[in-house]
């Protein structure tokens, strides 16, 4: 995973138009919806000799977000 595709996964997790309380969740919806696109098209450029690559990162991303929610619940995470 280059750096790029790390950046673009890590910015499909900030634009999360599920958190409650968000205000502006269309936008972010959005916003995520063209990283998704971005993140896409530059996969489809660099790794044009593995066409399941943009898949591969979809699973990354949703390991990180199941990572991500057992370290929420985890208490030595939780806020002091």
């Amino acid at each position: 995973m280059s750096k790029t595709e790390l950046e673009c996964l890590g910015s499909a997790i900030l634009f999360n138009p599920d958190i409650r309380g968000l205000k502006f969740g269309q936008e972010a919806e959005l916003l995520r919806e063209k990283v998704c696109a971005a993140s896409e098209k530059y996969t489809c450029i660099t790794h044009a000799d593995d066409p399941g690559h943009f898949a591969k990162l979809l699973l990354c991303l949703l390991a990180l977000c199941s990572l991500r929610l057992k370290c929420l619940e985890h208490p030595s995470f939780l806020p002091n």
